[in-house]
């Protein structure tokens, strides 16, 4: 149905909230949108994708295969960034390990969680260690 895209701690840090019923083309579009800045003036240090109010998720294996190629090409402009998944839901947390083995070409440090609170927790710490930078992401 819709992933909106939250920008937190001025900027340099971006969440994928998704809702409804979710297909890969939104998750390109998403991309598309985010990958859009010129991460040179305009940096990124982290994103969070939040499933918790996807009721759904039509994604295809060759989807998910084009959202990493997509990732994969942005980490030439933004090497470091720092990746959590929230994702409750069986076929959305297996969906999401297919992504994570995809992009490790990207050399993006990822993981997926269950939980909120620990994915949160660990962008923060991943953040702080990998950049210096604290972020305020609740």
């Amino acid at each position: 149905m819709a992933i909106d895209i939250l920008y937190t701690d001025g900027r340099k840090g971006a969440v994928f909230a998704g809702s409804g019923r979710l297909k890969g083309a939104e998750f390109i579009a998403a991309n598309n949108e985010l990958f859009a800045r010129d991460f040179a003036t305009d940096p990124l240090l982290y994103v969070l994708f939040d499933a918790d109010h996807a009721t759904a998720v039509d994604v295809t294996n060759d989807d998910v295969r084009r959202i990493a190629d997509q990732d994969v090409s942005a980490s030439r402009q933004i090497p470091h960034l720092v990746v959590a998944i929230y994702a409750q839901e069986s076929l959305t947390f297996g969906l999401a390990r297919m992504w994570q083995v995809y992009v490790q070409l990207s050399g993006w440090v990822t993981e997926i969680f269950r939980d909120r609170t620990a994915a949160v927790a660990w962008l923060k710490k991943e953040v702080a260690t990998r950049t210096g930078v604290s972020i305020e992401l609740t």
